[in-house]
């Protein structure tokens, strides 16, 4: 009886020792939520000088691009997601892209402070839709094709720049930090944020535009469309273009800081105009016109107004374009 009890206790100590040890041999796997981006791996193929690395991305809508490299879009009816980034051999392995959900951020790996190379590094990307897209550290993006969509989000900073078609219902920007952007297309609505020496070329139509710009930034609108309201607070020596024969049924400005707005074609059927510190504001032919022009400001129009409200100091000017 007693040495059936040791057996049967040596048993025991044996199968609670296995339950807390694992062989050497063997992987554990841990499954845990990740709330922070992944690098993702990829396969290389390398070509004399030049090495291409295909991204085992998953499907992705919010794009990020960190580095002095081209990024160039093709965007397809299927679902479909590839990421491609082509660049020297000697370099290849310092970029990176990481992911997290659906946002993808194309990047430099953890560790390398800088990347040097004598040719262009440029990015491929396949996929089917994108509702925003971020261009920073000099990089710059190219649509190869149109985007349709209901909404897009544009964010440009550190001197980056973006060329593409567009037909988006609501249209979103941000730039700054000198950086270059020109969109062309329509776009119900759109929203802008200039600072910092950002400029934005919209070429196409809006009915419905809100424009703010500050730190000698630039937004050039220029189409040929019926608009219902048109919306710009400028500062800062900033500028504001509407080029072309538009017409729009509200124009709301206010300019400060020796800004400039520049409409000297768009036909307006109320304008609320506010200039101040040595601003300029030309536009076409208005019907109705309530504003207030001082320190060494000016408010130049066309046509045959009735003012509603008309203020001005010794410094200023109100005055009807002679052309």
């Amino acid at each position: 009886m007693k040495t059936n009890l040791i057996i049967v206790g040596i048993l025991c100590s044996t199968i609670l020792m296995g339950g807390c040890s694992k062989s050497d041999d063997t992987t554990e796997t841990v499954t845990t939520t990740n709330t922070t981006s992944k690098n993702v791996g990829g396969t290389s193929t390398t070509k004399g000088d030049m090495t291409k690395t295909k991204y085992s991305v998953s499907n992705f809508i919010d794009l990020t691009a960190s580095l002095p490299m081209d990024v160039e879009i093709t965007f397809v009816e299927e679902n479909r997601t590839e990421v491609t980034i082509e660049c020297d051999a000697a370099i290849a392995d310092k970029y990176t892209v990481k992911q997290n959900g659906t946002s993808i951020d194309i990047t430099k790996k953890d560790g390398v402070k800088e990347i040097k190379t004598k040719n262009k590094t440029t990015a491929h990307i396949t996929v089917k839709t994108l509702s925003a897209i971020k261009g920073l550290g000099a990089s710059t993006i190219k649509f190869k094709n149109k985007l349709k969509r209901e909404d897009l989000t544009l964010t440009l900073d550190e001197a980056s720049s973006l060329t593409g078609d567009i037909e988006i219902n609501m249209f979103v920007f941000d730039g700054k930090g000198a950086s270059d952007t020109t969109v062309k297309g329509d776009s119900r609505k759109v929203t802008t944020t200039l600072d910092q020496g950002a400029v934005l070329n919209f070429n196409g139509n809006t009915e419905i535009l809100k424009s703010t710009l500050s730190g000698a930034s630039t937004f050039s609108l220029k189409g040929s469309s019926k608009a219902q309201t048109f919306n710009a607070t400028l500062k800062g020596a900033s500028t504001f273009n509407a080029i072309g024969v538009m017409t729009t049924d509200e124009f709301t400005v206010k300019a400060d800081g020796s800004s400039t707005v520049m409409a000297e074609d768009l036909e307006i059927k109320k304008l609320d105009c506010i200039c101040t510190t040595g601003s300029s504001v030309y536009v076409g032919k208005t019907t109705e016109i309530e504003t207030k022009v001082t320190e060494a400001s000016k408010l130049n129009y066309r046509g045959e107004p009735k003012f509603t409200k008309k203020e001005s100091d010794i410094t200023s000017t109100i005055e009807k374009s002679l052309l």
